[in-house]
Order: C-alpha cells, then sequence, then structure tokens
C-alpha cells in the first residue's frame, strides 16, 4: 500500500500534478546496485513489457551506469522548502524487494537529509478548500 502510492504520488506529481513553471522534466532513479542517481525525460523511461507492467517490476529500470538488470527505482524529493534533495525512501525500497510484505508502521518515508516525514509534511501543507 505505501510504495503504491509513493509510487503513484511520484507519477502524478511527474505527469499531472502541476502545470507551468515547476513542472519536472525528469525524474529521478537511483540503483540499488551501485547507488548510482540519474535523471530521464519522459520519453527516455523505458515502457515495461505487458506482463510486467502489474507487476513489481513494472517500477524497476535497468542501470546505464552498472548495467545491472531491473536495479533501479524512482526516487522522490523532499518536501521541506528548507531540503528539497533527493532520495529513495527505505519503504519503496523493502516494498520493491519484498511485494508480497504486509505494509507496518516501521517503515515511513522520510528524509534522509532532513528527517522531514514526506506524509506528514503533504498532511499539514495541502492546499485547502
Amino acid at each position: 500500500v505505501i510504495i503504491v502510492g509513493s509510487l503513484g504520488f511520484t507519477i502524478w506529481k511527474f505527469f499531472g500534478g502541476k502545470t507551468g513553471s515547476n513542472t519536472p522534466t525528469e525524474m529521478h532513479f537511483q540503483c540499488l546496485k551501485c547507488k548510482a542517481e540519474f535523471e530521464l525525460k519522459p520519453e527516455e523511461i523505458p515502457q515495461p513489457s505487458e506482463q510486467a507492467m502489474y507487476g513489481p517490476e513494472s517500477m524497476f529500470i535497468d542501470c546505464p551506469k552498472c548495467g545491472a538488470k531491473q536495479s533501479c527505482l524512482p526516487m522522490v524529493q523532499c518536501p521541506n522548502p528548507d531540503c528539497k534533495k533527493w532520495y529513495l525512501p527505505e519503504a519503496t525500497k523493502f516494498y520493491a524487494m519484498n511485494p508480497a510484505a504486509a505494509p507496518t508502521e516501521e517503515l515511513k518515508d522520510v528524509c534522509p537529509f532532513c528527517n522531514t516525514d514526506r506524509i506528514q509534511w503533504y498532511r499539514e501543507h495541502r492546499p485547502r478548500r
């Protein structure tokens, strides 16, 4: 649930969450094998096969740095305006490697640079209607 939510939020923010000059033009990825970080434009992101599209492997892409297959996951940007660094949430890594695992409260989406809880930050800063 957490990984699907994080991935869905990342894709929403990337493809339709904002308009104007703040719209990201590239997605950030990190390789789980070599830890390399890189960016890809939407047209450069390989499309998963039909079979892989509905499984956990649809989140993975091959690493252009070390060549490892299906080893890279999309990163998220810290929403804290004082940080804004990109990172790979621990929950994303865990659920990508253990897709059948039960959700756990112990794996939070917390920025490793400033300790901002991303989900809590968005709850507190979402636009009010």
